[in-house]
């Protein structure tokens, strides 16, 4: 018995509509590739196991007689895959959302075709639905006295503690006296927020950063980290610094630096 098994066609939507449908395919694979990073106990076994990187990558290659330059620009796009069509249900049928157009390459032409491949990436969980977005943890910060500053398109905290506790040393005794900071006061909590945001231009980018420097540059506030229907707040912040990567043209990663009295 003879069994063949395809993709029959693949559509490419946009907000539900159908921008491109692709058929006959000659190819197609999908490549899942996770990066994990593994917690050993002191007897050398891995007692634990984590993700650091996810990633799906989909080639899909087709024959045609056209170029399509529309699809050269880096969109994103929720692929449909759809059986053969002839009645059978042989093939693979599946949808995922959210795929961007990373690479489009002529394989080979003929007197009256060519084989194109299209390279799209993954973005968001896997199992994503049509319209959804990822979720994006957001930290904003509210200013004492009114006003308030979402800091990028997303952001997370990253924070060390200070604190002013010293061990004197009393001459002839042995050993030191420690001083704690409930003794001597003070004791600080300093706060990186960490983010990234996207913009069309460079221009846009370095006019967002001094806009959100200025916003953030006055005044002791409340910094609120948000992630779904989840937060907690870090109250009596004051904004002390903050540097971006400077090589990149429509996105950069930045980090803010915040103040604290750990008391």
């Amino acid at each position: 018995m003879q069994y063949k098994y395809s993709v029959g066609k693949v559509k490419l939507l946009q907000g539900g509509n159908v921008v491109k449908t692709i058929l006959p395919l000659t190819d197609m694979t999908i490549d899942y590739s996770l990066s994990t990073t593994q917690q050993y106990g002191p007897d050398g076994v891995a007692i634990d196991e984590f993700k650091d990187e996810e990633k799906l990558t989909i080639n899909i290659s087709y024959a045609t007689d056209q170029f399509d330059p529309s699809l050269m620009q880096g969109e994103d796009y929720d692929l449909s895959f759809e059986t053969a069509g002839d009645g059978g249900d042989k093939g693979l049928a599946a949808t995922l959302a959210l795929c961007r157009l990373t690479g489009y390459r002529v394989n080979a032409s003929q007197s009256s075709f060519s084989i194109t491949t299209l390279t799209f990436s993954k973005r968001g969980d896997i199992d994503l639905l049509p319209g959804e977005e990822p979720t994006k943890q957001l930290v904003k910060f509210a200013k004492e006295g009114g006003g308030e500053v979402y800091i990028g398109d997303s952001a997370y905290v990253v924070t060390t503690y200070k604190g002013n506790a010293k061990g004197l040393i009393i001459p002839t005794a042995l050993g030191v006296l420690p001083r704690s900071t409930n003794d001597l006061g003070g004791g600080e909590l300093n706060i990186q927020i960490k983010g990234y945001v996207g913009k069309s231009t460079r221009l846009e980018l370095e006019q967002y950063l001094i806009t959100l420097y200025n916003q953030l540059s006055t005044g002791v506030g409340t910094l609120t980290v948000e992630y779904g229907a989840s937060s907690y707040t870090i109250d009596n912040c004051i904004w002390t610094g903050g540097s971006p990567d400077t090589n990149n043209k429509e996105h950069t990663s930045f980090e803010l630096s915040f103040l604290k009295s750990a008391y």
